[in-house]
Order: C-alpha cells, then sequence, then structure tokens
C-alpha cells in the first residue's frame, strides 16, 4: 500500500518519502520493491519470448539417412517404371539435359490412392542420384501464426539448396496446404510462397521437388502449371499381377509353408501395397501366437478376410440374427450363381463384424470403372438389392433390416453413375459427369430417374428370388448351419 501511495507524489516528493518509509517500515519496503521490479521482469520476458519464438523456428523438415530403395524393387509399378527411370537420368545428370538446350523439370507430383508407394518412390530417387532426401509434411506449415508458415517453407527450402550435390524436397500431403484460400479464405500465403521459391531456381538444377497427394483436385491450378511440377504421375492400385509381385517380396521375408500368391492376389482387388505388406504381417504374427513357426495359406486367408471386412465381434448372435443374415447373404449367393454378369463371389460368411454388420459375401477381382459395360452396372444393382428383396419376400416388409438398407445404398450409387458419370441411361444420355457439379435443377432429375430405375430393378430381382425361394431358402440353411461357405460349394447345393 506505501508503493501506491507514493505514487500519488512527484519524483521530488516521492524521494523523500521513500526513505521516510524505508526508514520506519522497512519489511514493507522491501516486499513493494520486489513485486514492482517483479512484474517488470515478467513483463519484459513476456516480450523476449515471443519475440524468441518469432524469430527461432523448429525445422519443419527431416534429413533422411540412404535407406537403399530402389525403383527395380519396387513391385506392383511397372508401368510406371518406363517414366520414373527418366525422371532418375535427369537427377543423375542434370547438365547433360542443360547443355543440350533442355529445360530441365523442376518438380514432379505424385498422386493416387494412400498406401500405394508414393513415399517409397521418392526415397528411392533420392538414393538412386545419390541426393539429399528433406521429407516434409505440408500440414507442418498450416499454420495459423501469421507469417509462420511461409517463414517455414523459406527455411527448407534455404537448407536444400546448400547442398552441392543435389537435394530432393518431397513434400507430403500437398493437398493440405495447396488451396488458394487456408484460413477465412484469405490469401494462402504459403502457396505464394511455395511458388516463389519453386521460381526462384530457375537456374538451380540441385533442387528437386517432389509433391504427394491423394486429392489432386484440391490442388492449386497453379501449382499444377508447367514450370512447377512439371510432371504428374498418378500411382494407383496395383493390378492383379501387380498384387502378385507385392505378396511374393513380401512372404520372401518371412517363414511359410506352401502359398498359393495367385489366389491371394485374385482375392485381394482393391487392396494397396501397405495393405498387402500387413496382411503378411498379419498372418505371420498369428501363426506365431497359435505355436506355429511357419505362416499358411489359412493364416494368409484370414488374414485378408479381416482386412477386407473387419474383425468378427466375440458377442454371439442370435438364433434370429443369424437366420436373418442367413437368407441376406444366400440371396447374394443364388444370385450370384443363377444370373449372369453378376460379381464373381469367393465366399460368404455370416458373423457378427464390429459393430456395423452381421455377414458379409467377399467378391473376387470385378472390372474396373473403364472398362465396366451397362449389363455388368445393372447386374451388380440386382446384386446389391437380393437381401432387401428377400428380407420382404421371407419375413415381411415391417421385418427389413438396416443391413440391407446398406446394401441398398451400395446400388444406389451404382445407379446414379450409372445415369450420371457414365452417361449410359437412354433418356439422360446427355449427361455427363458427377451429380455434384450439375445445377439443383438438373440434379433432381438425375435423382429422381435414378429413383425409377432403383424402384424398376427392385421389382425385378423380387420376382427372380420369388421363383427360386427354395433354392434360396437351401442354401440359407447350410449356410446357417456351417457359418461359412465357399462359392463353389454353394454351386455345388444350387446344382
Amino acid at each position: 500500500i506505501y508503493y501506491w501511495q507514493l505514487r500519488m507524489f512527484n519524483p521530488s516528493h516521492r524521494f523523500i518519502l521513500s526513505m521516510y518509509y524505508a526508514s520506519r517500515y522497512p519489511a514493507s519496503w522491501i516486499v513493494a520493491s520486489a513485486l514492482r521490479w517483479g512484474f517488470r521482469f515478467t513483463f519484459i520476458y513476456m516480450i523476449y519470448l515471443v519475440y524468441k519464438n518469432s524469430k527461432v523456428l523448429v525445422k519443419p523438415f527431416t534429413v533422411s539417412s540412404k535407406t537403399g530403395a530402389r525403383l527395380k524393387d519396387l513391385k506392383g509399378i511397372d508401368e510406371y517404371l518406363d517414366e520414373l527411370n527418366g525422371i532418375l537420368d535427369f537427377l543423375k545428370r542434370p547438365k547433360s539435359y542443360v547443355s543440350n538446350g533442355g529445360r530441365p523439370p523442376r518438380g514432379i507430383l505424385l498422386t493416387g490412392p494412400p498406401g500405394c508407394g508414393k513415399t517409397h518412390i521418392a526415397r528411392a530417387l533420392a538414393d538412386e542420384s545419390d541426393r539429399v532426401f528433406y521429407y516434409a509434411s505440408a500440414s507442418d506449415f498450416a499454420t495459423p501464426d501469421m507469417g509462420k508458415g511461409p517463414e517455414l517453407i523459406r527455411t527448407l527450402f534455404k537448407e536444400a539448396r546448400k547442398n552441392r550435390k543435389g537435394s530432393i524436397i518431397f513434400i507430403d500431403e500437398l493437398d493440405s496446404i495447396g488451396t488458394r484460400t487456408l484460413y477465412a479464405n484469405a490469401p494462402n500465403d504459403v502457396v505464394n510462397t511455395l511458388l516463389a521459391e519453386m521460381d526462384g531456381f530457375e537456374n538451380n538444377q540441385q533442387v528437386f521437388v517432389i509433391g504427394s497427394t491423394n486429392r489432386e483436385h484440391a490442388i492449386d491450378d497453379a501449382l499444377k502449371r508447367p514450370g512447377r511440377f512439371d510432371l504428374k504421375i498418378t500411382i494407383d492400385l496395383p493390378y492383379r499381377e501387380g498384387r502378385k509381385q507385392i505378396f511374393d517380396f513380401y512372404l520372401s521375408k518371412i517363414s511359410h509353408g506352401e502359398v498359393d500368391s495367385e489366389k491371394l492376389a485374385e482375392q485381394s482387388f482393391g487392396l494397396s501395397g501397405a495393405h498387402l505388406k500387413n496382411i503378411v504381417n498379419l498372418s505371420i504374427i498369428k501363426a506365431v501366437q497359435t505355436g506355429k513357426d511357419k505362416a499358411s495359406q489359412e493364416d494368409l486367408e484370414a488374414a485378408l478376410e479381416k482386412t477386407k471386412i473387419g474383425y468378427r465381434s466375440l458377442e454371439p448372435l442370435s438364433k434370429e440374427q443369424k437366420r436373418k443374415a442367413a437368407y441376406r447373404e444366400a440371396s447374394k449367393l443364388v444370385m450370384g450363381i443363377t444370373q449372369p454378369y453378376m460379381p464373381r463371389i469367393e465366399k460368404t460368411v455370416i458373423a457378427a463384424i464390429g459393430d456395423q454388420r452381421i455377414g458379409d459375401t467377399m467378391v473376387f477381382s470385378r472390372p474396373s470403372e473403364t472398362s465396366i459395360n451397362k449389363r455388368e452396372v445393372l447386374a451388380n444393382v440386382l446384386f446389391y438389392l437380393a437381401p432387401l428383396a428377400i428380407e420382404e419376400l421371407i419375413f415381411g416388409t415391417n421385418e427389413q433390416s438396416m443391413y440391407a438398407a446398406v446394401d441398398k445404398e451400395k446400388a444406389h450409387d451404382y445407379l446414379n453413375k450409372y445415369v450420371s458419370k457414365y452417361s449410359m441411361d437412354d433418356e439422360f444420355s446427355y449427361v455427363s459427369g458427377e451429380s455434384s457439379d450439375f445445377s439443383w435443377k438438373l440434379a433432381d432429375k438425375v435423382e429422381w430417374r435414378t429413383n425409377k430405375l432403383l424402384l424398376q430393378s427392385y421389382s425385378k430381382v423380387k420376382d427372380i428370388l420369388a421363383s427360386k425361394a427354395d433354392l434360396v431358402k437351401k442354401v440359407a440353411s447350410e449356410l446357417e448351419n456351417k457359418e461359412v461357405l465357399y462359392f463353389k460349394d454353394a454351386k455345388a447345393l444350387v446344382g
């Protein structure tokens, strides 16, 4: 209180009074002085921390040592090797291209689903070209602190330019910063800085940038134009032969018995290389846990099933749940056996799978979207409407379940693409593209046509299953007893 009282006087009077208080109340004066200088020191120190934090940045990248990765060791990407080898040749001898008048590319954009080897490709290019590999996640640059993201970009490129033997900057998840706006529709300074840095090494072939994304549509066009990311390579999910190569490669690293990798490749349609690697790893883990020293075909198929449909729940099914699930999956089996152009079925399982499904039918490889035809699309629609139809025929409309409704959504998606994206419908042959790209009037018309075709298909599949009710009942009974039924056994049962 003495300190605040002194503040009321001018400096000269304040000095005299302070001497008086100090002589009369020494303890209080010491406490007041300590508080006063403590507040001042704290305030100054806080300003210092803010200044220090704005200048001293954590490096937004890691410098990786050589891993021995080679392009020839990458499996399932044979169709991309020629182009990748061409890029590698430039990275090894850029001066040869420049001396002949060529303008070297400044970067490539790797696109495609997760787990297809984009990071591994970038590491292989760095290792084989003997360049320093800088790995950075683009999300580290997406900071709300004003000016910090651009400063991190500049730091990364400044470090990369210091290496005389050359550098490769790999920016993962580029879509997280690659849009023109980032926060509250404000201009994205991170992208602007990245563009400026890539433009800044026009005559410097020592720095090469590789971007990676699985959402190419979200990236600003300014980044994708020639002169920044000059080349784009889409690394897609591996085809059947590629999956076989990947299985063989990872199987060579574990102890295993007699394994049919051809069959595993056929069963693993739609899975990435990372999935296949995990399947092999899960199989040897399961083998060791059960007291075996080698993974078997059964271990691999069990791991594949877990990857595709999930882990089975330990909670037992009630008799009624099991019966309904058997009929739903039996309807798919009967459709697959008796109707043409249906998906190729591997096996059917009835069990609680997590908390999402009771039962699932696993299918082999299907044609890709680029090769699927009109008859196959409509056949897939009938296939996925079968569970809903059989529940109405056997148990009544009041007993139709959410599990059958999930399959109905798949049928709806097929028909929506049939009308819009594939332009296969006769009445809407002039329409092409995703429904989200249409005006609301055209989108409403597409949805109306989709629902009309869905009702027609549902009526058709009900008629088919009603005429084959005895077969469905026979297969459902066998499936209810065994819980797992392979397609070949179901086909023998149907006759």
